[in-house]
């Protein structure tokens, strides 16, 4: 089967990716809890400030499209401050209508 795969030789090809993490969770708010994935509680999540950094990552997609990377790539992690992607296919949706 290796033999069937065709690689290009002649470039690399270059892709954006970004977790978009929720960055306004400090060090002393995930002392409090056991995990900050599973006991982290949504509390912690102010909606205008997501608003915020989800119209920065979309800005940062477009972009990189704009300046000839190959391609995007995107993520979920559920229930996680590091990665405010809950269904990776409403975030495709919104990064095909840029």
């Amino acid at each position: 089967m290796v033999d069937q795969l065709k690689r290009p030789t002649e470039h690399a090809e270059i892709y954006w990716f970004s977790e978009q993490p929720y960055g306004h969770v400090g060090e002393e708010d995930l002392k409090k809890f056991d995990s900050g994935r599973l006991g982290f509680p949504n509390t912690y999540f102010d909606p205008e400030k997501a608003a915020v950094l989800y119209n920065q990552y979309h800005e940062q997609y477009q972009l990189a499209d704009e300046v000839g990377f190959d391609g995007i790539m995107t993520n979920e992690h559920h229930a996680s401050y590091w990665c405010m992607k809950p269904a990776v296919n409403l975030d495709a949706a919104v990064i095909s209508k840029l």
